[in-house]
């Protein structure tokens, strides 16, 4: 039997869990769970969030990425510019995937990108096999991983991936003063080989729209086709959610990042 923790945001109320406590009838593939503790409130009232985590997967938390969890929220459902899709709106081919996409998250994806992606949730589905892969599976290493999205985030002006990853990009071993220059527009100081080969590579392909010969040839000498095949599509991907979150201007939430100085 595996031991499971919760800890309560934003109120005090004792959970009951939704699930049975034995390993067994644990929800399969799930560290963290969002399950909403206050019932029967009016639309207007706050929100609790308690996550559930598998205590194994302690030392992994803080890089789990935001789509692990999505707090539920009671009535009033609203993105920054559209209504949180619903189970009954979504066309009767499309509950499947709807269903499949909503099932650790209360029937509902109401925070982040994916609170617009879900809008089409077979393409949700689909493109979350690929972040899968490039997040859990692929050749980059984590520090590679964050150092990709905050290029990106800042490239593409998005505050929400920056919230999302700044602090992850620090945890991960980028310096705070590259993470708080690349916030803010200012010179870029240098990092090790390895990491400025990425720096130059991610921001040449967003300032041009093309790669050098010799931005490539280091880029390729370096990591090899696979990873850089790798390294551009995790832009492509990151730049799709923050063409998502910016043009369905999803909402950023509190943390201790300063946001973008857009």
């Amino acid at each position: 039997m595996s031991v499971w923790k919760c800890v309560a945001i934003e109120g005090s109320a004792t959970p009951t869990l939704p699930w049975s406590t034995t390993e067994a009838k644990m929800p399969t593939a799930m560290a963290v769970k969002a399950y909403h503790l206050k019932r029967g409130l009016p639309a207007n009232e706050t929100i609790t969030e308690v996550f559930y985590y598998d205590c194994r997967d302690i030392d992994t938390l803080a890089t789990r990425r935001r789509r692990d969890y999505d707090a539920v929220k009671h009535n009033g459902r609203q993105t920054m510019r559209t209504p949180i899709l619903t189970r009954d709106q979504v066309p009767e081919e499309l509950r499947e995937a709807f269903d499949h996409e909503t099932a650790n998250s209360g029937g509902v994806v109401d925070s982040g990108p994916g609170s617009a992606m879900i809008n089409s949730p077979e393409m949700r589905r689909r493109s979350n096999y690929l972040v899968n892969y490039l997040r859990d599976e692929s050749s980059l290493p984590k520090q590679v991983q964050e150092l990709v999205m905050i290029l990106t985030a800042r490239n593409m002006d998005c505050q929400y991936i920056w919230h999302a990853h700044a602090a992850r990009a620090r945890l991960q071993g980028i310096s705070d003063e590259f993470v708080d220059n690349l916030r803010d527009g200012k010179p870029l100081p240098q990092l090790s080989d390895d990491l400025q080969i990425v720096v130059n590579y991610v921001n040449e392909l967003f300032d041009d729209h093309r790669v050098s010969d010799g931005t490539f040839r280091a880029a390729i000498n370096h990591y090899g086709a696979l990873s850089l095949t790798e390294i551009t599509t995790l832009m492509g991907y990151y730049s799709l959610l923050a063409f998502n979150a910016n043009s369905f201007e999803i909402d950023v939430p509190d943390g201790d990042e300063t946001k973008l100085p857009i």
